[in-house]
């Protein structure tokens, strides 16, 4: 009786050692089946492994280039929407104003002038926007704005036009801080860095640049014709009302002059964008050669991996059924 139960112990044991055999080469042959690529891969690059791994760190690093692919297109996406924001702005406030000005219509420019400080105020916002928590236009410092807010820098300039009692004083007032080197513009409007934001490389030997700041000769000279607008619709100068129309012509030629600049930043992002698109076609062709290698060597047969993991499973369902017997025999043996 008692070398019964030692052979039953032991047989018992054997079952459950095959059987975790078992169950472990079908969790291997399941895995097999469902990537079809063989699990063994020493056995698989016949022993040596050096290119398989050359080919799996080359899609690690065409896999990094995939995430600053993806940045640099939101970033340069983002970049481009807000220059279109600022066209419009400054464009509605130019175009409509110049053709009443020419006119001699001062009532009539006056009307299409009242809107420059929500122009000015939405030019400075959208020159604040940030994309995936960096600043867009604040150079090299990543966090906080690249402006300061326009409430500020209309009283700034205000206060600089109300005791001027010329046009060319006014004029002279407002190109000196905005567009004056090392003047008001430079020293307290811009926050940014003087640096530009660091580039991004998309793919072996291609890097994208981004260095569209906030203090760019197209934004200076955009809102200063949009706060000499400001300045002649609100009446912050001591000249009289002959100044005004003169002051609106100034205003809208300087946003008009404006256009071209912006439009040569926006055709330079344009083409940035184009060849984000151009790297991200490299590297997705780049990666399906690669993945094609790396299948070439680990690849499995669909209905191989089938047929093994089916005789395994037959396997386990045999040692289970010698189990359940083994169990059901010990039990008859006991009631006898």
């Amino acid at each position: 009786m008692k070398f019964s139960a030692i052979s039953d112990l032991f047989a018992h044991r054997q079952t459950q050692m095959f059987t975790s055999r078992v169950s472990e080469k079908m969790r291997v042959s399941a895995k097999e089946l469902s990537t079809g690529l063989r699990a063994d891969q020493l056995a698989a690059s016949g022993g040596d492994v050096s290119r398989l791994h050359a080919i799996d760190a080359e899609l690690t690093r065409m896999g990094g280039y995939g995430d600053a692919i993806s940045a640099a297109r939101g970033r340069l996406d983002a970049t481009q929407a807000a220059l279109e924001t600022i066209r419009t702005a400054g464009e509605a406030i130019g175009i409509d104003l110049l053709s009443e000005v020419k006119l001699q219509d001062l009532q009539g420019a006056l009307a299409h002038a009242a809107d420059a400080r929500a122009a000015f105020e939405s030019v400075v916002a959208t020159l604040n926007a940030s994309y995936g928590g960096r600043a867009l236009f604040a150079g090299a410092q990543a966090d906080g704005p690249a402006l300061l807010d326009a409430d500020a820098i209309l009283s700034a300039v205000t206060a600089l036009t109300a005791p001027e009692i010329t046009l060319t004083g006014v004029q002279a007032q407002i190109d000196g801080y905005f567009l004056a080197a090392g003047g008001a513009f430079e020293t307290s409007a811009y926050l940014g860095s003087g640096a530009d934001a660091s580039d991004v490389e998309v793919a072996p030997s291609e890097r994208i640049a981004f260095d569209v700041r906030a203090d760019a000769d197209a934004f200076r000279k955009l809102l200063a014709g949009l706060a000499t607008a400001v300045v002649a619709t609100e009446g912050h100068f001591t000249g009289g009302d002959a100044m005004v129309l003169p002051l609106l012509q100034d205003a809208a030629e300087r946003a008009m002059g404006a256009m071209g600049d912006l439009d040569d930043i926006r055709l330079t992002v344009g083409v940035r964008q184009e060849r984000v698109e151009r790297a991200a076609d490299l590297v997705a062709g780049r990666k399906s050669a690669l993945e094609l290698a790396r299948t070439s060597i680990l690849g499995k047969d669909q209905y191989e991996a089938a047929s093994e993991f089916q005789a395994l499973e037959s396997q386990l369902d045999a040692a289970f059924t010698v189990a359940v017997r083994m169990s059901n025999m010990r039990l008859v043996n006991y009631l006898r």
